[in-house]
């Protein structure tokens, strides 16, 4: 009778385990949801102020945005310099699209996983993108940090001050020789805090992390300059 009333403590207190653990388990995929929820009110509220709008569906990020531009019709996963598509998987989300000075835009925030099984690390990132009328080339400026990883077949611009605050990756000279000044430097070093690649018609810019609004203010603001300076660029 003992040994019978021992199991049934266990059993019991195993029960109140699981159900206790199940329940901890829908609260939190309820909290996230619900965290969801709310940022993607505050983004469709942000977007409305720059005469952006919000699009319903989320989508991974390799068929985000096409191009017309080039022979037949292709994604941005033909640029390998774009940061946003060389990872399997990259799903994107709160996805906002309009026009912001005269040019086509999307804003949206994406995340991918690495790891496996029960140890993954999710990544998350903000872009904005821009697309002109016109082929800017295949080019990548990406900020220097210590171990970042990156492979060293970066190009040297000649540009001490560029060279020192980016890796540049260029299918050829031709943007950097050709059509971009000496204020290449200047403009770029001076307040530029984000990596940026050049694709094709896009412009891609992107930053670190899920962002706070004031950090959203901050991003469009460099984002609107350095493609108003693109746009000069033949």
């Amino acid at each position: 009778m003992h040994k019978y009333g021992d199991w049934a403590a266990v059993a019991y207190f195993l029960g109140i385990a699981i159900f206790g653990g199940l329940l901890l388990l829908l609260v939190m995929v309820v909290l996230g949801r619900s965290t969801h929820r709310r940022r993607r009110r505050r983004r469709e509220a942000w977007g409305r102020k720059h005469g952006l709008v919000l699009i319903d569906q989320d989508k991974n990020s390799r068929g985000l945005m096409k191009t017309e531009s080039d022979a037949g019709s292709q994604t941005l996963s033909n640029y390998p310099y774009v940061s946003l598509f060389q990872f399997a998987g990259a799903s994107a989300m709160h996805i906002l699209e309009g026009t912001i000075d005269d040019l086509p835009a999307r804003v949206f925030e994406w995340h991918y996983f690495t790891g496996s099984g029960k140890y993954t690390q999710e990544h998350h990132y903000t872009t904005i993108a821009f697309e002109y009328d016109a082929n800017k080339g295949h080019t990548a400026f990406r900020r220097r940090g210590f171990l970042d990883g990156l492979p060293k077949d970066d190009i040297v611009t000649g540009h001490p001050a560029l060279d020192k605050a980016f890796y540049v990756y260029a299918d050829a000279w031709g943007l950097l020789q050709n059509e971009l000044p000496n204020d290449l430097e200047t403009t770029i070093t001076q307040g530029l805090t984000h990596d940026f690649s050049l694709a094709g018609p896009h412009l891609v810019l992107t930053a670190k992390g899920r962002l706070k609004e004031k950090r959203y203010d901050q991003f469009l603001a460099e984002a609107r300059q350095l493609a108003a300076w693109i746009a000069t660029k033949r």
